[in-house]
Formats: structure tokens, sequence, C-alpha cells
């Protein structure tokens, strides 16, 4: 499942009511615990930066003034920065660059994005990835979702390219305002302290090829923003305030609230699962650890989804044989990567036909034990016909055999039509998808998607060798 475009110049896409809802407007405030052997970093073989120590807290020098910006915002953004880089334990910024856009402005900006990180190849790489798994119709404009989703979504971000703040003109400077900039003014300390797109690697070309691993880095990232502006605004605002907040994330955002499931659950994952791993470790070392796990960033969604985990286990290197010789002439392979455990729970859970889309409850423990996999899928440009391979494989045979039952239950659910409406039939018949092969040899499990039971075998022939 290729990466969703993160726009990812942005250090954060804030989505405001995933963040709140991640928040409550009263988190807990954890207690930091001596560090413990799970904060150290161990020998991997994926490169990681040189370690560099942060210089301690100074004085924040005030923004560099900008005509949209008053005299007393200004002041308030200083005394902002102050308090996070004090709190956070960040450098403060000087000479940090702010920015106003209007919204033809941010209209331009986003379009500009979505040319530069979106290309139509990638775009209908992630349709037919999506569709073909039954996760968003195949129909679906999703060039027109993204720019919408973004323009709904943006109150103010940090640009990882250009390195400055970016405000949205007319939100006020009022508490909502006040803990998006310190959201972000952690995002542009960090990126500062670790070079986020460039060392760490979230930047599009990397995200292309390691999408699991960008996902759960930036579950890092704004798991980190999203705890350390929460604990600010506990201390910086009053009750009356932090009700006015959680109350804003109740503010309609159509775009998002009717989109699929899956870009529901996938947008809020960076907030909500992201925030519960930076707290865990900020309860091993305070932020301390937290600073360490950019120095050894977790490479996997299991590391981030099961912090317990993090850094010891990591994901099993999965392959799958060239299936071109198998198919035949006028095939292609149009795109392959790693769903990882939170894409591959999103399989079971966000199916678009309810009847195919299982409880996460009793789904979470069928993913748990995942141990790495891989995906292709080909295109036949002639026929418009698509072959979708996933091969995972888990811990044991035992966790195997659990999520084999899963998919089976899934995969009986969303090819029983007899009772389907009929806008599903067609879908079906547009994307020409006529037949589901799974597979359980002993720890690992097979999942093929084809138009017919006799691709779906020799494909799957092929990819077990047998």
């Amino acid at each position: 499942m290729n990466p969703k475009p993160y726009l990812s110049q942005l250090a954060a896409c804030l989505l405001l009511s995933i963040l709140l809802s991640a928040c409550g407007g009263q988190i807990d405030t954890p207690t930091p615990q001596p560090a413990t052997a799970t904060t150290e970093p161990i020998p991997t073989s994926t490169p990681k930066p040189t370690a560099t120590p942060e210089p301690s807290p100074t004085p924040t020098n005030p923004p560099s003034p900008t005509p949209e910006i008053s005299a007393e915002m200004e002041a308030e953004m200083a005394e902002i920065q102050a308090q996070i880089s004090e709190m956070r334990g960040l450098a403060a910024g000087e000479g940090l660059q702010v920015e106003v856009y209007d919204t033809q402005e941010l209209e331009q900006y986003l379009e500009a994005k979505l040319r530069q990180e979106y290309t139509e190849d990638e775009e209908f790489q992630e349709l037919v990835t999506l569709a073909y798994l039954g996760l968003i119709p195949p129909t679906f404009e999703l060039r027109d979702f993204y720019r919408d989703l973004y323009a709904e979504q943006l109150l103010g971000f940090y640009d990882l390219e250009k390195n400055e703040m970016v405000l949205i003109q007319g939100v006020e400077f009022d508490a909502l305002g006040r803990m998006i900039f310190a959201h972000e003014y952690v995002h542009a300390m960090k990126d500062r302290a670790v070079d986020i797109d460039g060392r760490l690697g979230l930047n599009n070309e990397s995200c292309a090829q390691q999408a699991d691993r960008c996902a759960a880095l930036q579950a890092l990232i704004e798991g980190d923003a999203t705890l350390a502006s929460a604990l600010w605004m506990l201390a910086n605002t009053t009750p009356q305030e932090q009700a006015e907040i959680a109350a804003a994330g109740q503010a309609a955002t159509p775009v998002l609230t009717n989109a699929p499931t899956v870009f529901q659950e996938d947008l809020s994952f960076p907030y909500s699962v992201g925030v519960a791993f930076v707290q865990y470790l900020f309860q091993q070392g305070g932020w301390g650890a937290v600073d360490q796990a950019y120095l050894n960033p977790p490479q996997s969604t299991e590391q981030v989804m099961h912090p317990e985990s993090y850094p010891a286990d990591l994901p099993l290197e999965v392959s799958l044989p060239d299936l071109l010789p198998v198919l035949g002439e006028g095939w292609e392979l149009l795109d392959q990567g790693i769903m990882g455990e939170w894409r591959t729970l999103l399989l079971l859970t966000s199916n678009i036909d309810p009847q195919a889309r299982q409880e996460v409850g009793a789904a979470l423990p069928a993913v748990t034990g995942w141990g790495g996999d891989a995906y292709s899928l080909y295109y036949n440009l002639d026929s418009g016909q698509a072959v979708l391979v996933l091969k995972t494989q888990w811990d044991t045979a035992e966790d195997a055999a659990e999520f084999y039952a899963a998919l089976e239950a899934h995969i009986l659910a969303r090819f029983d039509l007899a009772e389907s409406e009929s806008e599903l039939i067609e879908m079906f018949q547009y994307m020409q998808l006529g037949y589901a092969q799974y597979q359980l040899l002993e720890d690992t499990t097979y999942y093929i998607l084809s138009p017919s039971e006799e691709v779906s075998a020799a494909i799957l022939e092929a990819a077990t060798g047998d």
C-alpha cells in the first residue's frame, strides 16, 4: 500500500480534531521514570544519524517581523517558544522564519505540493492498490480528496523544506491558535536538531521505498509534538480555555468525516497511536528517552503499536519472486512494498463493505505477531486487470493461523455478494476482481486477488515455490 502523500516537507498537516481527541483536553501528565534498557539504542543495519547533544535552552528571540502579525502576537509567539524550549528541553528557535498565507496562497501552496510530491503514476498506483483491497471505491478521486482534506485541516504548519513556520491568515491566536503554534514549534526545533527530512528520512523518496518505516517515523514525530503541546496546554491555559480547545475539536470537518474509513484511521495513526508510543518512552526516561528515539527511530508500525517491542523487535525481510513470467505478455509491476502491522489491521477493519469490516478489538489480536511482509501489484494496461499478492511472515505458526482465520472470515464476507448492494457488485465488475486465494504455510500466509481462480492458482504456486 503506497503511502499517502504526506506533503512530506510539512512536519505536520495538523489534523485538529485528531490531535484534540488524542489529548482529550485532559491528558494525564506522565511521570518520568529512570531510563531502562529499552530506551538504549541497539546496533542495527539501519544507518543512524550521529548523536549530537542538543544545546541547553536559551532565551528566545522573537521571530522576524511579518506585516500580517501584530506586535502583540509576536510577543505571544516568543513567550510560547520560551515555554516550549524550557519544558521540552529544546534549543530556542533564534531567527525562526514565520510566514502568513491567505486562502489563495494556501491553495497555491497545496496545489504545488501535490504536483511535486504526488504524481499521476503514484495516484494511480494507490488507487488500484486500495481499491483492490476493498478500502476505497475504484473511482475515488484521490488527488481532489487530498487537496480538500489538507485545505480543511491546515491551521498552521512547519515547512521542512523551507525551514519556516506558516500561519494561516484569519486564524485567531486564541488558546487554540497558541496550542497549534506550540505543536508546530516542537517540529521546528526537532528539525533543527536532527534534520527530519534529511538525516531522519521523512521525505518522498524514502517514504515511497519504506512506507511502513515512514509511518512509524511520522508517529514518533507527531506523537512527540502532540504530547508536548498537550502538556504545554495544561500548564499555560485556563480550564475555560482548555474547554474551548476541546470544543473546537468537535468542529465540522466534512471532508475527513465523510472520507472512507481507511483514511480516517490512517490519518489518526501518527497522533493517537503515536502519542501513546511517545508517552511510553517518556514514562521510561523523560524527554531524554524521547530524544534518544530520534537517534534510533522505530523501524515499523509494529514497534509503535507495541512500544515494549521497541527497539529490539526489527521487521523481517520478506520477498516475493518476479511473477511477470507467470502472468505473461501485457502485464507490468505497478506497485510493491510493505503493508506493516498497522495497515494489515486496516485491511481487516476498514473495508468499504460493512459486512467485511471487522471490529478493531477482534482484529487486533489477529495481526499481533506480525513479523514482516511484502506485497506486489501487477496490472495489465490492455485488459485493465490486476493481480495483488501479499505474503506475510509471522512470529510463530500460531500467530499465522490466527491471522489466517481472520483473513478467511474477511474474504468470505467481502466476496459474499448475495445480499450486497448493487454498487458493491458493480465495483467488483469494474475492477474485474473475480477470485481471492489464501493459503497458510507454517508461519507464513499468502493472500492473492486476481481476475480468476486459474490465475490465482498459478500465482500461488509461483509465490510459494510449490
